[in-house]
């Protein structure tokens, strides 16, 4: 039914540049680590078309932007590419100072042009980081922890998904990365998906999707994105002026 319209969803945002020759495309395939033909280093992603493009398809009631999320400590992590958030007002953002609050967040997003392992090992780093927001506040000891789902998006690679799957769990193991900080699902375009399994901790799914990625991706992003958030927003813990206020 729906799949025509992912048939030609990732030519708009995906860049050729020029070939990469000599030294330096050998130099770029050894960079792929494991098994398998070399990525093709001119291949990458528009960042601003790939975002142009996520906002339609995500629910209508959220928001695509490069903004940075904020939790109610002052945390505000670097490291995505953009977030998807719910528009509490339209002038949420300056209200901010620029920032989203954590509550309204409900997906971060980071992208990779090619995966191999030195970037594979980044892009882990990041989403650990980030998905560390809310847990330094004072609520955080009181209550179930909560994270925001991660998505991480890349465009080519030489990783087999079972090469990629192991890496990323030995990668979590020896840094004994808590399992909640965690990638929720990883897409390779036109090669396929893992996807955390939640029933256990340090196990992922693979699907080798193919051309058929993209459509699953958005079936599978927005089972998060679709989700209802457990905790609300209370806008008073972003204040931080001592002020003491006359009351009658």
């Amino acid at each position: 039914m729906f799949t025509k319209y992912f048939d030609d969803f990732e030519k708009s945002f995906i860049k050729k540049g020029k070939a990469v020759k000599g030294k330096e495309a050998k130099e770029t395939g050894k960079k792929g680590g494991k098994k398998g033909k070399a990525p093709d280093p001119k291949i990458g992603i528009d960042l601003k078309k790939f975002m142009e493009n996520m906002d339609k398809i995500v629910p209508a009631k959220l928001r695509v932007d490069s903004i940075r999320p904020i939790d109610a400590s002052g945390f505000s992590p670097e490291g995505t590419d953009f977030i998807v958030y719910k528009e509490f007002s339209r002038d949420i953002v300056k209200i901010m100072n620029g920032y989203v609050p954590f509550e309204l967040v409900y997906g971060t997003y980071f992208l990779e042009d090619t995966l191999d392992r030195k970037s594979l090992e980044s892009v882990i780093k990041r989403v650990s980081i980030v998905k560390k927001l809310n847990q330094f506040t004072d609520e955080s000891a009181e209550k179930e922890p909560i994270v925001i789902p991660s998505f991480v998006i890349t465009a080519n690679t030489n990783y087999s998904l079972l090469d990629l799957k192991n890496d990323i769990l030995n990668y979590y193991m020896s840094n004994t990365i808590e399992h909640l900080f965690e990638i929720d699902i990883l897409m390779i375009m036109n090669k396929g998906i893992l996807i955390k399994n939640w029933r256990e901790k340090r196990s992922y799914v693979g699907l080798e999707t193919k051309e058929d990625t993209m459509l699953w991706f958005f079936i599978l992003m927005n089972e998060y994105l679709d989700a209802e958030k457990e905790h609300e927003i209370d806008f008073r813990k972003y204040v931080k002026k001592n002020t003491v206020y006359n009351q009658f």
